[in-house]
């Protein structure tokens, strides 16, 4: 007969977190090895995804490690992990991946951005503008930082000419 492969191992995580089933996803995790299916970077974008979805955000940490062991380093692994770890309001883990991707030579991409600032809007943070003025930076300086993707050095900078909270800097740095 058939044997399954990580095409349909995919298809089928990827139905099961969007039923909301994320146990499921990660016990064909498991079948998959005694089956000795390698996994994809679809398959840990979809692992990530659920455990996102689940709100665990130490699980989004053990797998992207197993991603980058497996596959590698890649824009869209580091980008899932960020946004899911933002959206378990994990920030000190968005950090150390925005910082693990620039040193890989990575660049965060938009949808990344784009969760980060909105999961900081949820907890009340400052609008940005009024970081920027007190950090001594301006939107025309944020957006060049950003153009070049230099995330971690404007946030270092920001924090340097006093956004005193890390959140705030995050903030100051994802939206302009």
């Amino acid at each position: 007969g058939l044997k399954p492969d990580v095409f349909l191992y995919n298809s089928l995580i990827e139905c099961y977190w969007r039923a909301g089933q994320y146990d499921r996803c990660f016990k064909l995790t498991e079948r998959m090895k005694t089956e000795n299916v390698l996994p994809d970077e679809t398959t840990f974008v979809q692992l990530i995804l659920a455990a996102s979805r689940s709100k665990e955000p130490l699980r989004i940490h053990e797998l992207l490690e197993q991603a980058l062991e497996i596959v590698g380093s890649t824009v869209p692994l580091f980008s899932v992990a960020i946004a899911g770890l933002a959206s378990c309001r994990d920030f000190e883990g968005v950090l150390r991946r925005l910082a693990d991707m620039q040193r890989r030579g990575l660049s965060p991409t938009v949808r990344t951005a784009h969760s980060v600032s909105h999961n900081l809007a949820l907890l009340g943070s400052p609008r940005p503008r009024n970081c920027w003025q007190r950090s001594g930076w301006t939107s025309t300086a944020a957006a060049a930082c950003s153009a070049r993707r230099n995330w971690m050095f404007l946030f270092e900078s920001s924090m340097a000419f006093g956004c005193a909270d890390a959140f705030e800097s995050l903030s100051c740095l994802l939206v302009s």
